[in-house]
């Protein structure tokens, strides 16, 4: 595909990137700021705390019911672009149904017509999500060599994550009214760059053509790629959620600007990490057994990151719980683009997009669970619990490595 169109694949990364860095940040508005700035604009008596974590819940609860649509799509001639426009068309409706209300005036903005506006635009942004990050194999597939692929892969995912690591720093620093608005002008810059995108080349480059329904029977079969992708999915998922309750589990603690600091730290750290092991990883040398070694070792730095941080007899201040974060999120976003190529390659001859469609799918329950029970949940409990999936996924990873044969 790169040979086809040398140039042309930078463009449709950037384009892609702008999209989905622009989904991120979206999605996680809401949860950027102190719950109480949400009460006091869409209305103290209407948002609860379970209110503001079903607004973020929406993206891993469309995650889940997306992702059919999102490997059905992907798997057609042309399912790139198309997977791309939609996305960008969602989160352009989502903008102007956030902002709509919010230019009106604050009667119409605390009005249960509101609400309903904040969670129906919050379900498109989850769908254009589900479009855009279940495709990231597919992109690096159709228009990057092999040897380029899995940096392709880590940018295409870093962008998405930059835009969360963004919201923590511009929620509190705009309000909500001034993220709805940088919002609308992010897709309407994403829907104009998206309409240049070209169809892919005619070659497909290394997918092939294999059904959806029976790509996905065939997967599922095999246990070393059920295992791995199931692991993947607790840990990314688990790891996900933690993040985005940063305001929610430090509040108290710490300032609204610190606790956004704190979870742009974590967040850059992230996008470093998946980077850097994009750099460092070159397909065509790196086997898939080492590949999904390096994923469990980087898994293990961040169960004892994330323990020493907030497990500790006596609260951190500020820096001390920063450089934690900042550990925890160099090994979680390495592990990243190793385990979305992983998940492509040991798919076989299935679609790639499929592979990974699945994989963002168990994300996305798996997020979905964490974010369901926090309302109710103490920061202690929160921090055991992706622990426990830490372990359970380490286990699961173990078992993935253990015959070579099957890798």
């Amino acid at each position: 595909a790169a040979a086809a169109a040398p140039r042309a694949r930078f463009g449709v990364l950037a384009a892609f990137a702008l999209c989905t860095f622009n989904q991120g940040l979206q999605w996680l508005t809401y949860s950027s700021v102190d719950p109480d700035r949400v009460r006091a604009l869409l209305g103290p008596d209407r948002v609860s705390d379970a209110t503001i974590a079903l607004l973020l819940n929406w993206g891993p609860i469309m995650g889940v019911a997306v992702f059919p649509a999102q490997a059905y799509v992907v798997s057609w001639p042309g399912g790139f672009r198309l997977a791309c426009a939609l996305g960008s068309l969602l989160c352009l409706m989502a903008s102007l149904l956030r902002l709509a209300p919010a230019l009106l005036g604050l009667p119409a903005q605390q009005s249960d017509a509101a609400l309903a506006m904040a969670h129906v635009a919050q379900m498109l942004n989850a769908g254009a999500g589900a479009l855009c990050m279940g495709s990231t194999a597919r992109l690096s597939a159709l228009w990057f060599p092999d040897g380029e692929r899995t940096r392709a892969t880590a940018a295409a995912i870093a962008s998405n994550a930059l835009g969360t690591n963004v919201a923590f720093v511009l929620g509190p620093a705009l309000g909500l009214r001034g993220m709805f608005a940088l919002s609308l002008a992010l897709s309407l810059a994403s829907a104009s760059t998206l309409a240049w995108l070209p169809r892919h080349p005619a070659d497909g480059g290394s997918v092939a053509a294999m059904g959806c329904a029976r790509g996905l029977r065939r997967m599922l079969r095999d246990a070393r790629f059920a295992t791995l992708v199931l692991s993947a999915g607790v840990v990314t998922g688990a790891t996900t959620g933690w993040q985005s309750l940063f305001q929610t589990t430090l509040k108290g603690a710490f300032s609204e600007d610190t606790i956004g600091w704190l979870g742009f730290a974590n967040g850059l750290a992230a996008n470093l990490g998946t980077m850097g092991m994009g750099q460092a990883s070159k397909r065509d040398r790196l086997g898939r057994e080492a590949r999904l070694g390096v994923a469990a070792l980087l898994a293990t730095v961040q169960l004892f990151a994330v323990a020493r941080g907030y497990l500790g007899s006596a609260p951190w201040p500020a820096a001390g719980l920063g450089a934690v974060l900042v550990l925890a999120g160099l090994a979680y976003g390495a592990a990243q683009p190793l385990l979305y190529e992983l998940a492509a390659q040991l798919a076989g001859p299935t679609h790639e997009g499929t592979a990974v469609g699945l994989l963002v799918g168990l994300l996305n329950l798996a997020c979905f669970v964490y974010v369901a029970v926090s309302p109710g949940a103490s920061p202690r409990t929160l921090t055991v619990t992706l622990l426990v999936a830490l372990v359970l996924a380490l286990a699961a990873l173990a078992f993935a490595t253990r015959r070579r044969r099957c890798l």
